[in-house]
């Protein structure tokens, strides 16, 4: 349970699917607590909730309904800071043509990655969408992709085609049978994805150092791909709980 007389920062990842929490101690920068909800468990949660009460800092990144980011800047009664991904800042110089536009679960990975162990990575979310970002051992986003992740891909077969409806699948060489060919081919897909962005690294002179992977699909991806791989649970809360540091830090000293 979080110790409520230690001062800490109460942050908020809404993806698509789910909403991670965690609250983290700003003294001692660990996490104190932990958790995950469903979209429609939000509103329970946010009733008279002592973490948002007591929290000294309150920090999200949102990427899913506005009506889910508008229950919680109420109920934190304006007091949540929303992440926009900057030119610079936290380590990161971004790279993208319009900083801001840039996702802010993305732009949390990068900077968690950067601080967790600098070096020419590839950061990959896997969650609906696969994201494949590149950072080099500077803080420099590069750019990245964004595919379609594995059950969005699945899903769109099964929509998309008359022959091929949503079935059991499961990961095989030479796929036999329908099932496994469309869960196989999508796992090919997006491990290849990753791993052309990787051989593009190297084309330019960039040797993947690293390939740290987060979201539901990421122990799924990760056998199928020839490079170092670490998973990290949580990396956008990672990121978060970096950018809270820097700014209890800066309040702490001014």
């Amino acid at each position: 349970m979080t110790n409520t007389h230690a001062p800490y920062a109460l942050l908020i990842d809404v993806g698509n699917t789910r909403i991670k929490w965690g609250a983290y101690n700003l003294v001692t920068e660990d996490w104190q607590d932990k958790g995950t909800l469903d979209h429609d468990a939000l509103a329970a949660w946010l009733t008279d909730n002592p973490l948002l009460r007591d929290a000294r800092l309150l920090i999200g990144s949102h990427v899913a309904g506005a009506h889910l980011r508008q229950a919680i800047d109420t109920a934190s009664q304006g007091r949540m800071t929303w992440l926009v991904p900057e030119r610079q800042s936290h380590g990161i110089t971004n790279q993208y043509q319009a900083p801001e536009k840039l996702g802010p679960d993305r732009w949390a990975s990068l900077i968690a990655v950067h601080h967790l162990s600098p070096a020419h990575s590839l950061v990959v979310n896997a969650g609906t969408a696969l994201t494949v970002d590149v950072l080099d051992e500077q803080g420099v986003f590069c750019g990245g992709l964004i595919v379609p992740g594995l059950q969005l891909m699945l899903a769109s077969l099964a929509s998309g085609t008359a022959g091929l409806p949503r079935q059991p699948g499961e990961w095989q060489a030479y796929p036999d049978n329908t099932g496994n060919a469309l869960y196989s081919g999508a796992i090919q897909a997006l491990a290849g994805s990753i791993m052309q962005m990787a051989h593009q690294m190297l084309q330019d002179g960039i040797t993947p150092g690293q390939c740290v992977l987060s979201g539901g699909d990421a122990d799924k991806i990760a056998p199928h791909l020839n490079l170092p791989c670490v998973i990290v649970d949580h990396l956008v809360l990672d990121g978060l709980a970096c950018v809270a540091s820097d700014l209890f830090k800066v309040k702490a000293s001014s």
